[in-house]
């Protein structure tokens, strides 16, 4: 097999396994928001990866989910979602998982449409790096 599509496969596999876990946490309800918007931002950014890599589509070493949609959309892919609800999440992958400086009551995350994104950017992703076989 390719062994672009393999790396996409594995990428589409942990990409749903951070959507599984921001999902559990948020019903959790006891988790930090941070962590549930980190899950969610971790889980898009490998689905958009995963879908580059099946696509032969180079791409950066970056959290920064704007930059992946873009570079997705100039491919002529439709991912889901905005270039303003990437936004959103960007900022989970390292800003606030790394730098201890910002105050948690300013971290601000809608968590169902955070939840909905990721839903709609794995099945989507889903179905261009498989033709929406499981993976």
């Amino acid at each position: 097999m390719n062994p672009l599509f393999e790396q996409a496969r594995r990428l589409l596999r942990k990409a749903q396994q951070d959507g599984e876990a921001a999902q559990r946490l948020a019903e959790a309800g006891t988790t930090a928001l941070w962590i549930v918007g980190f899950h969610a931002q971790q889980a898009i950014e490998k689905a958009f990866k995963a879908v580059l890599t099946a696509r032969g589509v180079p791409h950066a070493r970056t959290h920064n989910l704007v930059m992946l949609f873009t570079l997705l959309k100039q491919q002529g892919a439709t991912p889901p979602g905005s270039s303003d609800e990437h936004a959103l999440l960007t900022p989970f992958g390292v800003a606030f998982r790394y730098d201890d400086t910002w105050d948690p009551r300013d971290v601000r995350l809608d968590m169902a449409a955070a939840l909905s994104l990721v839903a709609k950017v794995l099945a989507w992703a889903q179905h261009e790096v498989t033709g929406g076989e499981e993976s």
